[in-house]
């Protein structure tokens, strides 16, 4: 018997988690059993070494799931079910897969943020030769793939990385932004300080770009869900506190995204230097910063050093 494929895993992790909400390690555990899975098998590595095949795909499914709004994550590692995947639960008798997903906006959504675009003259050229989306999909270069899948990989980390941090406590985030100003060069001579609590004037943190602080830029966190956004009244009150401050810099970044008469106020009539930046923005510059994410691994991708041929043949 071969290790079953992530996709094999979603209807049974769902049936799982139906009865409470459940760890990852224990439903690799509970999974393996499920599916019949082998001492060997259950012990297979990675080729990195460091994670089973099952938990990896086990993890893989529990990732499409979320995104496709049929489990949950309460709290970190951690997998609950909603109305829909109990619906599904319910209603669906056989297996699930990627393409079962795809009847949900968010899966969808989450699909066109990882997808790698190649040029329209290439995939067509390809699309009227094999007339098959799977072969479409073979026909890419193992380069192709690597990067298809890294996209992919880091579509779900931003998605997750925001989800925890609008879980987070309010002082959380508040501290969060001052150390990805700090990692992007911001305050690299003077550094941060916080300062949000009750009372703070609408200001959460000061990044000192000067180790005598005569150069200063404000900070303002709006920790909102997704459908919450920003609008001008919040943008105006900012503004107002770095008024009384007699500050020319500011950054307010959320969680969520910002009205377009936010957007445009910020862009037409605002004298001091305001940055805005959401929630899919914040999640890009942690990922490119390593703020709250670390690398798990690293391919070295290889080739034929024609130089170094070029200079034994003329020797």
């Amino acid at each position: 018997m071969t290790i079953p494929s992530y996709e094999a895993f979603m209807l049974p992790m769902l049936k799982r988690v139906s009865d409470g909400v459940l760890a990852l390690k224990e439903l690799v555990q509970l999974l393996s059993d499920d599916l019949g899975l082998s001492l060997e098998e259950k012990e297979m590595l990675l080729s990195s070494g460091k994670a089973t095949i099952a938990y990896s795909r086990v993890a893989w499914a529990g990732t499409y799931l979320v995104q496709a709004g049929l489990l949950s994550r309460p709290r970190r590692g951690h997998f609950s079910i909603t109305q829909r995947g109990a619906e599904v639960v319910k209603n669906q008798g056989a297996a699930l897969s990627k393409e079962f997903l795809m009847q949900f906006d968010e899966f969808r959504a989450f699909l066109d943020r990882s997808k790698v675009n190649l040029e329209e003259s290439k995939l067509e050229s390809l699309e009227l030769k094999l007339h098959d989306e799977s072969l479409v999909e073979t026909a890419r270069s193992p380069i192709e793939m690597i990067d298809s899948a890294v996209v992919e990989i880091n579509a779900a980390l931003k998605s997750e990385v925001l989800t925890r941090v609008r879980a987070s406590e309010p002082k959380v985030f508040e501290k969060l932004i001052i150390e990805l100003l700090l990692a992007m060069g911001y305050g690299a001579s003077g550094g941060g300080t916080h300062v949000g609590k009750p009372n703070d004037e609408g200001i959460d943190g000061i990044i000192s770009e000067d180790a005598l602080g005569l150069d200063q830029v404000y900070l303002q966190a709006k920790r909102f869900q997704e459908a919450n956004n920003v609008g001008i009244k919040e943008v105006q009150a900012f503004i107002g506190a770095l008024v009384g401050r007699g500050a020319q810099k500011g950054v307010l970044i959320t969680t969520s995204k910002f009205s377009k008469q936010a957007l445009e106020f910020s862009a037409k009539g605002v004298q001091h230097r305001l940055i805005l930046v959401d929630g899919e923005r914040l999640s890009e510059l942690m990922l490119r910063y390593n703020v709250g994410i670390r690398v798990e691994r690293s391919i070295e991708i290889k080739r034929i050093d024609d130089d170094f041929f070029f200079e034994l043949e003329s020797l």
